[in-house]
């Protein structure tokens, strides 16, 4: 299946939309970490697409690092760097840092799922623009 921006935002959307209601602290943080993570490569999927960074395949071991150095807008820069650790941490570690566990509020997690939706709409000169 070819990767759909949209597809993605939507399981986050639900995916919160579950978080809010869930009454279950051990399925919350599990939604949680899930949010952060498909929420990174959402948007990194999304640079790398809307750039048309073809020559990148998902095997190069410098994958992330390669769609960084293409992406000039600083908003975005700033993001990735800052939710790829988090993401890392979510993903593979058992016990949470404070800065994670700071990051999975549901208000936390609302702002990121905002912050996502805006960066969707950044076409090649947005994300080629050094704001």
């Amino acid at each position: 299946m070819s990767f759909q921006t949209t597809y993605y935002f939507s399981l986050l959307e639900n995916e919160f939309q579950q978080l809010k209601i869930s009454q279950d602290i051990a399925e919350k943080e599990i939604l949680a970490r899930n949010i952060i993570s498909r929420g990174y490569y959402t948007v990194l999927l999304h640079c790398k697409y809307v750039l048309e960074l073809t020559f990148i395949k998902s095997q190069d071991s410098d994958t992330h690092k390669r769609i960084y150095e293409a992406v000039i807008n600083r908003q975005v820069k700033n993001f990735l760097k800052l939710y790829k650790t988090l993401r890392i941490e979510a993903d593979y570690y058992k016990t949470l840092s404070s800065d994670l566990i700071n990051e999975i509020t549901e208000i936390k997690l609302s702002k990121f799922i905002d912050i996502i939706k805006n960066f969707l709409s950044f076409d090649k000169l947005k994300l080629k623009q050094s704001i």
